[in-house]
Parts: C-alpha cells; sequence; structure tokens
C-alpha cells in the first residue's frame, strides 16, 4: 500500500480552538478512558517552554472523513481534569457531534495540558488538597489522602512575581522563568472548592482569586492568552487599551497599572507569536475505496495505534477492544454496573483466587468466548476494531450474559488455586486458561438452560468442577510444553476457536445435562489429544538447558513430577530449613556445579556425542525442592546439607531412604567422593525416568498423589 500519510503544519491556536470547540470539536482523542498523567506543574513547564521559544514537538492525525462510520470511539478533550474520584474528569460539553474530524494518536497529552491552560476560566484540575500540597512541595506524598477536602484549580498569572521576574531577566520576556510566576489558584467562587467542614486552622493549598489579597494579584492565563489575539501586525503600543481594561477589572491600582503596562505589552506579543507559532504533524488520510484496499488500510491504523507510545507505554488491540465494549456495554443487564466495573469486579475476584491479571488479559479472554460461543469461532480482526457493526453486538451480547460468564471464569480460577496451579507455574500463556473458560462456559451457559432449581444448579456446577479437575493440568501443562502460544505459533488460538465453536451445533441438539456433559469431556479429550504429540516429543528432546542459570526452566516439568507417585510427593513436602532461614521452592542441582568443577575427570567419562553441561544441567541432576540452602553455589555435596536438617540431624527421618524416594542415588547424595562415571550413569537414567514419568502424565496414565490419588 502506498503512503498513508502526509506532512501538514498549523497555527498553535487553530489546532487548540479545533480541540475546544463546544459546538463540536472537531479535533478529538481516543475514548479509552485512561488517566490523563500530567501534573499542574507540568503543564506550568511546558506554557514556559513555548513563552521561551521552544518547539511544541510534532503530533500524529488520523483523518476521519464524514461518510467513515467504522471509527473507534472518541471524544472531546477534558475541560476539568478530576482526579479525586473515579472519573477521569469532565469532558468538554458537545452541543453535536462533529461531521468531519481528526483524532490525535499521539500527543493528546500536550493537547490537553494546553487548553488547560488557554482556554476559559473554569478550565483546570480538581485535586485533593493534599495532592496540591505536593505539587506546591508543603506536603509529602505519604500518609492518608482525605479527598473530601479538594480545589479545583486553574492557571493564573502572579502580577506581583511576573513583576520581580521580569527585572531580574532585565527586562526580557524570554528570559521570565514562567513556570515560577504562573500558579494555581481558585478562579470558580461558587464550586471551586470543597464545602466539607474544616477546622478553624485549616490551610487551603492553592491562593483563592476572590481573596482581597489577591483579587488585584491574580489573572486568569486564559485572558491574557485571549487577550494577544492573533494579528501579527500588532505593536506592543496596540495592547495597551486592553491591558488596562483587562487589570482595571481587576482592581489593580492605576501605579501597578503604570508598571506592568511594558512588561504585559511585550507578554502579549510574545503570546502572540506563541498563537501564531506552526505545529507540525503527521496526518494519517481518510480511507479512500478509490485508491487503498480496506484490509491493508485497517492493519495499517490498528498497527500504527498498537505500535504508539502513548502516556508512557504502548496503546494494544485489547485497550481498542475495551473502547467499544464500554461504549455498547448494556448496564441495566449488569445490576447498573458499567463496563469498566464488572470487569474490575472480575478482575478484583481472580485475584483472590491468586490468578492476577491485567484488563488487557482479561479483554482478550472474554473476547475468545464470544467468539467461540457467538461468532463462528471468528476472533476480532483489526477491520472489527475500526468499525462498530461487530463490536457494538459483542457489548450487549457480552452484558446480558456477564453474570453467567463471570461466574464460569471465577469457578475455572477457583480449580486453579484449588489445584495450586499458578503457584505451579505449569503454564506461561493465558490463552490456555481462556481455552479452558470458553469450554466450560459452552457447557455450564446450555446447561444452566436446561436445570430448575439449586440442587440441578448445584449438580451441573459439580460436574463442571470434575471435568475441570481431570484434564486441567494436561491441558495447561501440555499446551505450554508443546509451544501452542509461542509467537511462531499464532494460528493455535484461532484454530481452537473455530474447532469449539463447531460444538455449538451439539450443544444446540443436545436433550440433556449428560449430552452436555459428553460434548463438553469429548472437546477437553480432543484439546489434550491436540499437543500430546507435540508435548512429549518437548519433554524428550527438547527439554534441556547448557548452563546453570537456565535450570529454572524445569520448575513447571519438576513440579509436576514431584507430585507423581505418593512416596516421592511425601519426601517432597518435607521443608529442607537450616536455622530459622525461610524456605523457598526452587529449582536446585543434586551434585553441583563446583563439585564437577574441583574433581579431576577422567578422559573416558563421556562418549563423544555427549557434553559435560548437557550433564550437570540435565533434568536428571535437578531437584524441586523446598530449602533454605543453596546447592549450586557450594562445593558440598548434598548430604552435608540433609544432614543439617532438623528432620535428619534428630533422626526423625532418615537421608538414603527420603533420597530414594526422591529417585535421588547415593552416587549423587554423595558427589564430592563417588566415582564420577557412575554418577553421570545415575543422572541419565534419573533423567530417564522422570521424562518417562512425565510422559505418562500427559497421556493421562498416572495421577498426581497430592490431589487426584487421595480423591
Amino acid at each position: 500500500m502506498a503512503q498513508i500519510y502526509d506532512h501538514h503544519t498549523e497555527e498553535l491556536h487553530l489546532l487548540l480552538d479545533k480541540a475546544a470547540n463546544q459546538g463540536g470539536s472537531t479535533l478529538v482523542i481516543p475514548d479509552l478512558q485512561r488517566p490523563y498523567v500530567w501534573t499542574p506543574n507540568q503543564v506550568s513547564l511546558l506554557v514556559d517552554s513555548l513563552i521561551r521559544g521552544w518547539p511544541f514537538g510534532t503530533l500524529l492525525l488520523w483523518k476521519v472523513a464524514h461518510n467513515e462510520k467504522r471509527n473507534i470511539p472518541s471524544r472531546a478533550f477534558w475541560e476539568i481534569i478530576d482526579k479525586t474520584g473515579g472519573d477521569a474528569g469532565h469532558v468538554l460539553h458537545q452541543r453535536q457531534a462533529p461531521a468531519n474530524y481528526q483524532m490525535v494518536l499521539d500527543g493528546q497529552q500536550r493537547v490537553q495540558s494546553l487548553l488547560l491552560a488557554t482556554h476559559g476560566d473554569n478550565w483546570g484540575f480538581k485535586l485533593s488538597d493534599k495532592a496540591w500540597g505536593v505539587e506546591a512541595g508543603t506536603k509529602s506524598a505519604k500518609g492518608k489522602n482525605n479527598s473530601n477536602h479538594w480545589t479545583l484549580g486553574s492557571l493564573c498569572l502572579d502580577l506581583e512575581k511576573f513583576l520581580g521576574g521580569y527585572r531580574v531577566a532585565n527586562d526580557q520576556i524570554s528570559a521570565v522563568e514562567f513556570d515560577k510566576v504562573l500558579i494555581w489558584a481558585v478562579t470558580d467562587e461558587a464550586d471551586g472548592k470543597s464545602k466539607s467542614g474544616t477546622k478553624g486552622d485549616y490551610k487551603r493549598p492553592l491562593p483563592d482569586r476572590f481573596d482581597p489579597q489577591n483579587k488585584s494579584n491574580l489573572i486568569r492565563f486564559g485572558r491574557l492568552w485571549d487577550l494577544a489575539g492573533t494579528n501579527q501586525n500588532f505593536k506592543e503600543k496596540n495592547y495597551s487599551e486592553g491591558i488596562a481594561k483587562l487589570l482595571t477589572d481587576h482592581g489593580v491600582s492605576v501605579g501597578d497599572q503604570e508598571k506592568l503596562q511594558t512588561p504585559l505589552a511585550e507578554l502579549m506579543t510574545t503570546l502572540r507569536d506563541v498563537k501564531l507559532q506552526k505545529v507540525a504533524f503527521l496526518e494519517l488520510r481518510a480511507f479512500d475505496a478509490a485508491t487503498m484496499d480496506r484490509d491493508a488500510y485497517d492493519d495499517a491504523i490498528v498497527n500504527i495505534f498498537t505500535r504508539l507510545n502513548t502516556a508512557g507505554r504502548t496503546l494494544t488491540r485489547e485497550e481498542i477492544t475495551f473502547a467499544w465494549l464500554k461504549v455498547g456495554w448494556l448496564s441495566e443487564k449488569t445490576s447498573k454496573r458499567s463496563a469498566q466495573k464488572c470487569f474490575k469486579d472480575l478482575k478484583d475476584e481472580l485475584k483472590s483466587q491468586g490468578l492476577e491479571l491485567r484488563t488487557d488479559d482479561l479483554v482478550s479472554m472474554v473476547s475468545f468466548i464470544w467468539a467461540v460461543v457467538h461468532n463462528e469461532g471468528k476472533l476480532l480482526n483489526n477491520r472489527d476494531l475500526l468499525q462498530g457493526d461487530i463490536i457494538r453486538p459483542m457489548a450487549a451480547t457480552l452484558s446480558a450474559e456477564w453474570q453467567l460468564l463471570a461466574e464460569t471464569v471465577e469457578s475455572v480460577a477457583r480449580i486453579v488455586k484449588e489445584r495450586d496451579l499458578v503457584g505451579g507455574r505449569v503454564f506461561g500463556s493465558i490463552n490456555a486458561l481462556a481455552v479452558l473458560c470458553a469450554a466450560n462456559f459452552q457447557f455450564m451457559r446450555r446447561g444452566s438452560a436446561m436445570v430448575n432449581g439449586e440442587l440441578a444448579k448445584d449438580s451441573l456446577s459439580k460436574t463442571s468442577s470434575e471435568l475441570m479437575n481431570r484434564y486441567m493440568d494436561r491441558w495447561l501443562a501440555g499446551s505450554s510444553w508443546a509451544q501452542r502460544w509461542a509467537r511462531s505459533s499464532g494460528n493455535a488460538l484461532p484454530k481452537y476457536a473455530g474447532e469449539m465453536a463447531g460444538d455449538t451445533l451439539g450443544y444446540t441438539n443436545a436433550t440433556g445435562v449428560d449430552a452436555c456433559k459428553v460434548i463438553h469431556e469429548k472437546r477437553l479429550e480432543t484439546l489434550i489429544a491436540d499437543v500430546q504429540a507435540d508435548a512429549i516429543s518437548h519433554i524428550n528432546n527438547r527439554l534441556g538447558v547448557e548452563t546453570r542459570e537456565q535450570v529454572r526452566q524445569y520448575f513447571g516439568p519438576l513440579w509436576i513430577w514431584h507430585r507423581l507417585g505418593e512416596a516421592r510427593w511425601k519426601a517432597s513436602s518435607v521443608p529442607l530449613r537450616i536455622g530459622k532461614s525461610r524456605v523457598e521452592l526452587e529449582v536446585d542441582h543434586l551434585v553441583s556445579v563446583k563439585i564437577w568443577n574441583s574433581r579431576k575427570l577422567p578422559e573416558d567419562l563421556l562418549s563423544e556425542d555427549e557434553n559435560l553441561n548437557s550433564v550437570v544441567n540435565s533434568l536428571g541432576n535437578c531437584a524441586l525442592l523446598q530449602k533454605s540452602f543453596n546447592i549450586i553455589k557450594s562445593a558440598d555435596p548434598l548430604r552435608t546439607f540433609i544432614n543439617k536438617v532438623h528432620e535428619f540431624k534428630n533422626s526423625i527421618l532418615e537421608v538414603d531412604p527420603w533420597a530414594a524416594d526422591l529417585s535421588i542415588t547415593i552416587n549423587q547424595l554423595d558427589g564430592d567422593t563417588a566415582d564420577l562415571k557412575q554418577v553421570v550413569k545415575d543422572v541419565q537414567e534419573r533423567d530417564a525416568q522422570i521424562r518417562a514419568d512425565l510422559v505418562k502424565f500427559i497421556r493421562g496414565e498416572v495421577p498426581r498423589a497430592d490431589i487426584d490419588a487421595a480423591s
């Protein structure tokens, strides 16, 4: 596709006016409702930079034509940045939606900041008094924040400080430190500060322009901006009358007016030049069917969105999706809760189950479930992200089914916690969990429609839990070992979505819960069958490392292996504590690297196709133990450490039987003195045993001794 952007420039005041037009802003931003991150001090510094003649920077805009109705949700800029509650602020009221507009893809922080500084008497920040104190440097960021006391601050010029700064700068406007003469103050007499009661000695963090001692000293910066105008032919003398009227209106004495006339006139010409400054921007062209391919164009726009670094981080596809969900959400279906509240509540519940997800992860999971159940298994693509006719119905559908969907996801997370799979690190991608949740939701959705009464619903939930417990470990571990979620396997998720969507007809025709159970169980078996061969190949051929720092990669496989066998699990459960140190669960060597390095190795220790590093750092020379010592960094043998552990030191347990239960040989216990050829043989045999046991696990031939065997 040919270049889709053009280089343009526009005078700063025209750019800002398009953003602040209450009749219909034509410069808008993506409606992602992310918090505005700049502080009042940063806004003051930006204004100071512009007055000094420093560049504003380049923007990236997207031009949207009047007939292009497929854009992602957008909104006008904030009139008030409110950081005292849950909302980001008060959006600029628009009387009508724009027919043609530009969307700010990069630069919204700068544009928003200048609007707060230059437009309207009541534009500004609403912060808690403590937050204002932090900005002013009079309070610490630590401690309790009493949001009952808040203040709405607007940017003002302190005339006294300005005059003093002008003199210090030797009557040169460009040398005045405006970040020190511009202050935030209360300019709304009626609603500029909280009305909650305060003690008599309570000190407000911002000056009040309506206080008699400030009235003649503080002028809203936006009024100076307006007075400056855009007439490039104006000289300083042309501003005399306007300045005099402005100062008179503010009650400035005649004597002070005379002192301020010249410096303010210079400030007016400087602000006029700032307003006329040409701002450079790149503009993505609006879609043109005559010259552009729709799919290529949509792909380009979404990739530009997701690759931009906005507000210090990258915008994601999930944020675009969530923006649409928030727009189309039917809160009347979710007990008056917005999409944001519903997702937050679910995220909090999952966190309580030990599964801490980002909002992006949750949006991705929910989108996958929706695609399986309602979109014939077709995941959202870049074109879908730029139009409303797909995602708006998605939002409505999710709203209507949210309660059951959330309960289903929570139940899967609860079983993950019960089986300790998060702590076990047996799955590396949220995609694996999303597939399980989608399969479970299909079953619960159809089953719930067939049953009545609490007993029947409870029986349905127990059936769901039974199947999750039976198949969850093998799927989560197996799909990870099979590398289904590696970047090179990007088609895995669409493939599963399509296959699972094929179960819809079966569920529709099912005549009872038992029939639904058959479909659900077959799907879980099919999922595991799909990864089984690749997982086994990984276990047998690819599971290995060359350096000691990499053995942590064995955590997941060893976590599983230590639970495959009652005696082994009992031995694994012994906390190996020396002294009062806290035990940590970690992978460690049985025969340390230092022992190998300290001993003279026989020339015929290994065959030509064997590598010592591969043996020393092999799966067979490692274990996952709860311990307070570190074997890898020591030249002492394993037996030395074990003999210091309370249970063994006091003969409560015996070392050799404990080691045998973990398939650790005498030679590995005494690696500093044992015959090295025999140590190598023992390591290799133990390695083969672990791999064989893991293969049996993936095939479903051996259960976990810690949970499944007991049940």
